[in-house]
């Protein structure tokens, strides 16, 4: 017991703890370690393209969100930009799931995108001060590269596709 308490009150322990408590309370926050960089400011952005780089998780409302590593951005004057950074964008729940199992819309269209990682994504966006992110209006292109990785992340999307297919076949 006493090696236990020791062990507690070591002070990387503490240290760590401390640390913690004022990461995930928000009164220290994190630096984005690749932020937004584009000659155009994220409220005038309205149209972004980049590469998928995590896969779209479910949120509370009616979105999925991932993060996109950009290449460009636009603004409604037709103004280009070239961009870096990771942005998150929240993507229609509807669109995300046209080819998911036991969806209300899961069915096979020429429509039906596959969202995942290493797919390139240009879409018209809108920017949310209040979440920090573009909420996608209309995706205009989802593909993959034909090179090895882009067919490699093909692969891997339509076996993680497969999958979710199976899972859900078994209840």
């Amino acid at each position: 017991m006493k090696n236990v308490a020791k062990q507690l009150f070591h002070p990387l322990v503490i240290a760590s703890f401390v640390m913690a408590l004022l990461l995930y309370s928000g009164i220290i926050n994190i630096q984005s370690r690749f932020p937004y960089k584009a000659l155009i400011a994220q409220e005038a952005v309205c149209t972004l393209t980049g590469t998928i780089s995590s896969n779209p998780v479910k949120t509370k409302g009616s979105y999925y969100r991932c993060n996109i590593k950009l290449s460009s951005v636009a603004e409604e004057s037709q103004i280009q930009s070239q961009a870096s950074g990771t942005v998150s964008i929240y993507l229609p729940s509807q669109t995300v799931e046209s080819l998911y199992p036991q969806k209300l819309h899961a069915h096979l269209t020429t429509e039906s995108q596959l969202f995942e990682t290493g797919a390139h994504i240009c879409a018209k966006v809108r920017w949310s001060e209040n979440t920090q992110a573009f909420y996608a209006e209309d995706i205009q292109s989802v593909y993959f590269e034909k090179t090895l990785k882009g067919q490699l992340s093909y692969l891997r999307g339509k076996l993680r596709l497969t999958f979710k297919r199976l899972m859900s076949a078994w209840g």
